[in-house]
């Protein structure tokens, strides 16, 4: 599916589960980076089921918005799990970690 500027490279469909026992679907995506200007660059993602909208994020060039919309995902799943909620993929039963979904040390 298309994003603003171009494609989506990434994705990952999850279930949130809140501590109150609200489940709902969760759709992590990362779009291809663009250049904005000669000096900057952009790199769209979307965490849908926890965010209506989020800003396309703005680097020095394509690596760096790149890193950094994988970092704002990795940090808003972060607080949800520190809030209580669990994530789960494809049907399983065990939760999945931020290191699962971002890599360890990251």
């Amino acid at each position: 599916m298309p994003s603003k500027q171009g494609l989506f490279i990434a994705e990952r469909n999850l279930v949130c589960v809140r501590p109150s026992g609200e489940r709902f679907d969760v759709r992590l995506r990362i779009g291809k980076p663009y250049r904005v200007d000669s000096v900057s660059w952009a790199c769209p993602v979307e965490a849908t089921g926890l965010f209506k909208h989020l800003a396309d994020i703005h680097g020095v060039d394509s690596f760096h918005s790149l890193m950094l919309g994988q970092g704002l995902l990795r940090k808003l799943v972060g607080a949800e799990i520190e809030s209580g909620s669990q994530f789960f993929s494809n049907g399983s039963s065990e939760p999945v970690t931020i290191g699962e979904l971002f890599g360890e040390g990251i």
